[in-house]
């Protein structure tokens, strides 16, 4: 934390530039505020090493600018560990995911200043193929910003293995057009196919690659001669970038670049030095030094609020999206590969930007944790107590139930089954309080402050605001932090306890057939004079015993190939999803035998009701698929 001197020094700061009638200059900003190097240095210099020891994080960078100028800027830890090479601001070279977007929606509003694109425009105008004309409203670019364009969130193909599997842009998006799941306009549900759509659209209307287009406008006029949307890496480049790592059991282990395929979204490279004069642009209103990327009243526009779920909610802007903390709006963008994690934040009414960025798989929430230890140490405030209200334990229980996010797996095909593993569990706590629990975020208690609202209990600057549909069932959770999708909640039978039960109750008594099978041979083996059954019952153990085989088998076997899917590896998912199929027809076959055991009882009473159980449970089970996509080769 920062000490009284130091608070008193950002006091003046925040009196300076309220006193002041003109964007101050960066000179004026350096001597009003925290811009002395030693102070942010104190600040970084705790916080970042503390999560690289408490994260096992390997490496990490930051910056910060005030206006135009670069106040602060060094590395943390190592860009490659096993070599000793530490990591340099100026030089060495992070993947920043998700901020390309940044530079993907500069370019929009570039050409919406040359009169080549317009916002509120149907997208299917600049398009060599076609986005379906699902509802009656169409997709615009101003959709897309926000994030509100109604696609479902698909990663079947995302990424690359090695340079030569990627896919051109523009065929890639034709091939892998993603189903609209809501009208647009209503709901933020993060999109990585949109924005890589705008990327295309910027490609198309100005004739150039995204690469040389971002290049020509962006890189080049700002100096950001470290930086790069090509992949691969140009090879005399190669020896600046950061090992990215993957960090289990005290160890750090190396894996190789990451290529995402529709790269306009994730596909940027740079360095913190770099990421500073974008910053600088975006807070001088588009010009850096006599470079101007944006006229000022773009660069207005595109920080306006565009879109959100809630007033009180943090909201998008044209791309950007807020990080509101403290009294200050804050907008930004986060970026992650899975190894790679990255924030870029501004802060406008200080002219003050901050980038960071790491380089471990480890560190998936430590930019965001970062950004709120920040707001907090240099631009304290207290908030008022929030005053707790009595919710009656019956309407409480109306929020109690799973939920998804709209943003996280593709609704119309098998990537739907990928929420089984990021489950989030709405419960009800004895005191009047929910407790939400996730396998993403973690476990974390709200406390109602209004009938549809929620304060984090360790933090009562993030709300949680319900809303119920006409019947006054809760519907939908919009969280403050997290503007880029709404919780959804699950009706009973997508309830994710229930599929649970059932999936563990399938893999359960197929366990037990297998075994029961096993023992009745290792029985008969010696076994002197084995008793006869009839043929039908002779297949019908067999029918049963495939059944189970092919249940268990899917189970173990769907996990290990769900991963694959990201790279457009489906080899092995196709074969897991034959089992499925298979399971299917020898259930129907077995319902056959059963029936014709109960009518001649050539079981024995025991038997015939374990077997009867059995085929129950794997016509739930087989339910619980279909509603997982999982029935079938839904792609």
């Amino acid at each position: 934390m920062i000490t009284k001197c130091f608070q008193s020094t950002m006091a003046a700061l925040c009196l300076a530039l309220a006193a002041s009638l003109c964007r101050p200059t960066a000179a004026a900003l350096a001597q009003a505020g925290p811009a002395a190097a030693g102070e942010w240095q104190e600040f970084f210099d705790r916080a970042i090493p503390e999560q690289l020891n408490a994260l096992h994080i390997a490496g990490a960078v930051v910056s910060v600018v005030e206006g135009d100028e670069l106040v602060f800027a060094k590395g943390y830890g190592y860009a490659d560990v096993e070599n000793r090479i530490e990591v340099k601001p100026d030089s060495t070279l992070f993947r920043i995911g998700s901020i390309t977007k940044l530079f993907t929606w500069t370019a929009v509003m570039q050409q919406v200043e040359r009169g080549h694109l317009d916002l509120d425009a149907d997208v299917n105008g600049y398009l060599d193929f076609h986005i379906p004309e699902s509802y009656l409203q169409p997709v615009t670019l101003r959709h897309l910003m926000a994030h509100t364009a109604g696609f479902e969130d698909r990663v079947t193909g995302y990424q690359a293995l090695t340079p030569e599997n990627m896919t051109p842009l523009g065929e890639w998006l034709a091939s892998h057009i993603p189903a609209r799941v809501r009208a647009p306009g209503g709901i933020s549900s993060y999109s990585n196919y949109g924005a890589a759509l705008a990327g295309y659209i910027v490609e198309r209307v100005s004739g150039l690659s995204y690469e040389d287009y971002l290049a020509k406008n962006i890189l080049e006029p700002l100096g950001m001669e470290h930086t790069t949307v090509r992949q691969p890496l140009p090879e005399d480049w190669a020896a600046d970038m950061s090992k990215g790592y993957v960090s289990a059991g005290g160890q750090f282990t190396e894996t190789g670049f990451e290529y995402p395929v529709p790269f306009p979204t994730g596909g940027a490279t740079s360095t913190a030095a770099d990421m500073a004069r974008f910053m600088s642009a975006h807070l001088q209103g588009g010009l850096y030094r006599d470079a101007r990327i944006l006229e000022e009243n773009s660069a207005e526009e595109m920080h306006a609020r565009l879109f959100g779920h809630d007033p009180r909610l943090n909201g998008f802007a044209y791309g950007f999206y807020e990080m509101n903390r403290n009294g200050l709006r804050v907008i930004g963008h986060e970026g992650a590969t899975r190894l790679f994690h990255s924030l870029l934040a501004l802060i406008p009414e200080k002219h003050l930007g901050v980038f960071v960025s790491y380089n471990t798989d480890t560190a998936f929430n430590a930019q965001y944790l970062l950004q709120k230890e920040f707001l907090d140490a240099f631009f304290p405030s207290v908030p008022d107590d929030p005053a707790k209200v009595i919710i009656p334990p019956a309407e409480l229980s109306k929020f109690a139930g799973s939920y998804r996010q709209t943003r996280r797996f593709a609704e119309t095909t098998v990537e739907k089954a990928g929420m089984l593993f990021e489950p989030i569990i709405v419960q009800t706590v004895g005191d009047g309080a929910l407790r939400i629990s996730s396998a993403w975020y973690g476990v974390f208690r709200f406390i109602p402050v209004e009938p549809l609202v929620f304060v984090q209990e360790d933090d009562p600057q993030n709300l949680l605001i319900f809303r119920k549909d006409q019947n006054g069932n809760v519907i939908q959770a919009f969280v403050g932090d997290d503007p880029a999708t709404a919780l959804e909640k699950l009706h009973w039978y997508a309830d994710f306890t229930l599929h649970y039960i059932l999936l563990a109750a399938g893999a359960g008594l197929f366990l037990t057939t297998l075994v029961l099978a096993m023992a009745r041979w290792i029985t008969a083996r010696f076994r002197k004079s084995p008793g006869s059954l009839p043929k039908p019952a002779v297949i019908g153990r067999r029918i049963f015993l495939g059944l189970s085989a092919a249940g268990l088998l899917f189970l173990i076997g769907f996990v290990l190939a769900f991963n694959g899917i990201v790279y457009g590896e489906l080899g092995l998912l196709n074969i897991v999803l034959a089992l499925p199929v298979l399971l299917l027809v020898l259930s129907i076959a077995a319902g056959y035998i059963l029936f014709r055991a109960w009518l001649e009882k050539y079981w024995h009473t025991a038997e015939r009701i374990f077997y009867s159980l059995v085929l129950a449970v794997s016509v739930v089970f087989l339910w619980s698929l279909n509603y997982w996509n999982l029935l079938g080769w839904k792609y």
